[in-house]
């Protein structure tokens, strides 16, 4: 049988040989959820992500002197068909078993509900192993949108929690995502452990409810986001994030995308999308995640192409259900909505306007970047 902790230190090789198998990647955008929260997100198929979380904090060494320590947690994740997103978190100077100083939680996350599917919430289970507590974990998440204001709610099932002498524990927890602008939100969540109180010597110790507050961004003209975030919790697994120990961090998150498909073999382009009408206008979609141009005027009965020369994965969407901020869209009154998949790079989309009016679109994966457009059709 497998020894879990013996085989940890493969899992990073095996993962990372994985990037080669798979096309343009983009980073998790922290605008979607909250710093100890995932909100059930499992990216896009076909991608892998890497994203690092450090929080720092300060403490007494000796008289008058004081020493910043520093917990980072490292996300690796594969996204799968069927909205499955398998990987792990690797952290050092945890908290989660005070004889361990690393933790490495292994997950395996399907949201079997999706607001990008077109369901009107968001739903996901995630199972997982920490290393640290010998513990299998499970969570449930639930996030909610009413417009520019997401809900979050998670319900936890710790198999051994090791601060609590490795008892079975259970979590509950809830934060929402307030979205000023496309690029630009506040986020914050709580989560407590059923029971808090740990044996100290010959008394007790009750652990704090963990808590984090975040401005979270996104960074002009990339695929990249970053969160600056206070939290009382060191580490964002599931166990590191359901309590505190009354010491207040202060930390950031960072979101990197790897495009190794520029580096690693090739692929034929494809055309898809409707060609009916005659091309009267050409747009490109670019690596600053921009369209360019970004307004165009054509005639009814007459298509506009778009041609994805960039190296990421970009979307021309133009479907309210599917968009986080409603004037990311907008439609003539008898139009239809239209999405074009995932364009790859070198791929083409086509459509034909058959409707007078304007047109409003966006790319789904860089939304909250501010990868929006628009098509005027004239009668």
């Amino acid at each position: 049988m497998i020894n879990l902790r013996e085989r940890a230190h493969l899992v990073p090789v095996v993962l990372f040989a994985s990037l080669l198998t798979v096309g343009p990647l983009a980073g998790q955008s922290v605008l979607d959820r909250t710093p100890n929260l995932s909100g059930g997100w499992t990216g896009e198929e076909g991608t892998v992500y890497f994203n690092f979380l450090h929080r720092f904090w300060r403490v007494d060494v000796a008289d008058d002197e004081k020493k910043i320590i520093n917990s980072p947690t490292f996300l690796v994740g594969v996204s799968l068909p069927g909205r499955v997103l398998l990987g792990l978190n690797y952290a050092s100077n945890s908290l989660v078993d005070g004889e361990e100083f690393n933790e490495t939680e292994f997950y395996g996350r399907w949201a079997f509900l999706a607001t990008s599917a077109g369901a009107p919430v968001d739903v996901a289970v995630t199972a997982a192993f920490n290393e640290a507590a010998s513990s299998g974990d499970f969570e449930l998440s639930l996030a909610v949108p009413f417009g520019p204001v997401t809900l979050h709610g998670v319900g936890r099932l710790l198999g051994q929690v090791a601060e609590l002498d490795d008892e079975t524990g259970w979590a509950v927890g809830g934060g929402a995502v307030i979205r000023l602008t496309d690029g630009v939100a506040f986020a914050g969540d709580v989560v407590t452990l059923g029971d808090r109180d740990i044996a100290v010597g010959d008394g007790t110790h009750e652990l704090d409810v963990a808590w984090s507050a975040g401005l979270q961004l996104a960074i002009p003209a990339t695929p990249h986001t970053i969160s600056f975030h206070v939290s009382n919790a060191r580490t964002s697994t599931l166990q590191g994030s359901s309590f505190g120990d009354g010491q207040t961090r202060y930390g950031f998150e960072f979101t990197i995308p790897f495009t190794l498909s520029r580096y690693f073999g090739s692929r034929q382009s494809r055309s898809t999308g409707d060609i009916a009408g005659d091309v009267a206008a050409e747009v490109t979609m670019n690596d600053q995640l921009r369209y360019t141009s970004e307004t165009v005027r054509i005639r009814t009965g007459q298509a506009v192409r778009w041609t994805n020369t960039s190296s990421l994965i970009h979307t021309v969407t133009a479907d309210p259900a599917k968009a986080s901020n409603p004037s990311s869209v907008s439609l003539p009154s008898n139009a239809q909505p239209f999405d074009s998949g995932d364009l790859r790079p070198g791929d083409v989309f086509t459509h034909t306007f058959s409707e007078p009016g304007t047109y409003r679109y966006f790319c789904i994966p860089h939304e909250g970047a501010g990868m929006v457009a628009t098509v005027i059709v004239s009668g």
